[in-house]
């Protein structure tokens, strides 16, 4: 009876949230279709992706990472209305999201469990009108990864690579997004960084709609 009425407050909290912060959070929530990953979600108690931090964040606003080569599960999906994707599309955020929580939960060719990670990492690129989310695949299933059994869901081995990464807390809006993005390249471009690729950004987020305090949300720009 606890842990019920623990969801059920959960769940109010997550609609409050929802409300103030738009569609990115709902994209999330939409996901949480098990008690075991809503609470190791909602603890905090998952595998991040492995970075190391070359620079900052002392000297400067933002840091530079180094993220080796891993695998990560991604789905993809086309905007066919470009003003739409750039302002934000909830539905097609919650749809990729779906899909990839159903591979983390059986939809592979072992039928394989796997825990839920953090970052879940989405990327909008303008050049081909093109969403794209991923989760990282956690350590334990790197070496022998599981196939995807759903169309449009697949695995990407990323090379090792570096990025500049900006940091904030809250609950973001479509607009605290590319604020920050704006913010970080003016940051990095005025520090003098080369070799970055500002045609498009990762958007990173760590937690769970639910969680209110400590949030954790960054954009990544990937450097040369």
């Amino acid at each position: 009876m606890k842990t019920v009425t623990l969801l059920l407050a959960m769940t109010s909290l997550t609609r409050a949230a929802e409300t103030e912060s738009g569609g990115f959070l709902s994209s999330i929530s939409k996901g949480f279709g098990s008690v075991k990953s809503t609470f190791s979600y909602f603890t905090n108690g998952i595998e991040e992706a492995p970075y190391t931090v070359l620079a900052g964040p002392e000297d400067q606003s933002y840091e530079r990472r180094l993220y080796p080569a891993r695998k990560w599960v991604c789905a993809s999906k086309t905007s066919e209305n470009t003003i739409s994707a750039e302002s934000g599309d909830s539905d097609r955020r919650a749809g990729l999201f779906m899909r990839l929580y159903r591979y983390i939960t059986g939809s592979n060719d072992e039928r394989q469990s796997m825990e839920m990670t953090a970052p879940v990492s989405m990327v909008w690129r303008p050049q081909t009108a093109k969403y794209t989310m991923c989760f990282y695949v956690n350590e334990a299933h790197q070496a022998t990864t599981p196939q995807p059994s759903e169309e449009g869901v697949y695995l990407e081995e990323r090379p090792e690579f570096t990025a500049i990464v900006s940091r904030e807390g809250g609950f973001m809006s479509e607009e605290d997004w590319q604020a920050l993005a704006m913010k970080l390249k003016e940051d990095a471009t005025k520090n003098g960084e080369t070799g970055v690729d500002y045609s498009f950004y990762y958007r990173a987020g760590y937690d769970a709609p639910m969680k209110f305090w400590n949030r954790r949300n960054e954009v990544w720009y990937v450097q040369a």
